[in-house]
C-alpha cells in the first residue's frame, strides 16, 4: 500500500494466541504469546512493552488494525474493544481485514484462489481471492458437502485434508495492508465479524 500511515499498532486475537506488531513506515516489528485463551490478560501489556519498546506512546500513533473475524467470539471482541477503547482517547483510523483475508496474505495466494476456514458443526467459512488478495466474494458460512474447492484452495477442515492454515498474527495483518489498497473502516463497521450468531441467548424478560 502507497499511502499507509504509521506508526500503526496492529493486535490480533481472534484465535488462540495473542499478538501485536507496529509497522513503523519501514519494518514490521512483533511479538506474540502463544498460550491459549489469555488475550484478556496478555495483550494491554504485550502492546505496552511493544511502544516502550520502540521509544512511542500511544499518542504518536497513526492508526491500529486488527482482525475483525470471523473467529472466536470472546477472542474477536477483546482486540477490537482495546483499539476501540484507544480511539476514544487517540481518535486515529482503525484498519479490519477479515480473518480470511489475512489467511490468504500469510500463504501467499498473491494470484487467487479460495481459503476454506474451520467453523465446526461440519461447517466452514469460505471467501474466495483474486490477484493481490483482492476479495472477490463475502465470506459465507456453508456446510461441507456444499463446498466446491477452488484449483488453489486453502484449507484447515475436513473439506480437504492437509496441512491446517497458516497462523494469523497481527504481524500478518500489517504484511497485508502494506501489500494492498486498503481503507479504514468507517465508525459504523468497527464491529466483530461473527457470520454465526452466538449460542448464548440473552434469558427472556418476565411477564
Amino acid at each position: 500500500m502507497r499511502h499507509l500511515p504509521f506508526p500503526i499498532l496492529a493486535v490480533e486475537t481472534s484465535a488462540g494466541a495473542t499478538s501485536v506488531a507496529l509497522w513503523d513506515g519501514k519494518q514490521i516489528h512483533s511479538s506474540i504469546e502463544s498460550t491459549p485463551n489469555q488475550q484478556a490478560e496478555k495483550l494491554v501489556p504485550m502492546m505496552q512493552a511493544l511502544l516502550k519498546q520502540h521509544n512511542l506512546t500511544c499518542e504518536q500513533l497513526a492508526a491500529y488494525a486488527t482482525t475483525i473475524g470471523p473467529g472466536s467470539f470472546t477472542g474477536i471482541r477483546i482486540g477490537l474493544s482495546a483499539l476501540i477503547g484507544l480511539q476514544t482517547v487517540f481518535p486515529r483510523p482503525l484498519y479490519g481485514p477479515n480473518t480470511l483475508e489475512v489467511a490468504a496474505y500469510e500463504a501467499g495466494l498473491k494470484e487467487g484462489g479460495m481459503v476454506i476456514r474451520e467453523a465446526l458443526r461440519g461447517q466452514a467459512y469460505v471467501q474466495e481471492f483474486g490477484a493481490n488478495f483482492a476479495s472477490q466474494s463475502e465470506v459465507q458460512l456453508l456446510d461441507y458437502a456444499d463446498i466446491t474447492p477452488d484449483k488453489n484452495t486453502l484449507s484447515n477442515c475436513a473439506v480437504i485434508p492437509g496441512e491446517p492454515l497458516p497462523i494469523i498474527t497481527a504481524a500478518s495483518i500489517l504484511g497485508l495492508l502494506t501489500t494492498r489498497e486498503t481503507a479504514p473502516l468507517p465508525k459504523h463497521e468497527q464491529k466483530p465479524l461473527y457470520i454465526r450468531p452466538p449460542d448464548a441467548k440473552l434469558p427472556k424478560a418476565r411477564a
